[in-house]
């Protein structure tokens, strides 16, 4: 759904500023 295609563009993004935190 919308909320996981969120998530994964949230975690990118986050990888990309550095490493995202493990949740």
């Amino acid at each position: 759904g919308l909320g996981s295609v969120l998530g994964k563009i949230l975690k990118m993004g986050a990888n990309l500023l550095g490493g995202a935190p493990k949740q």
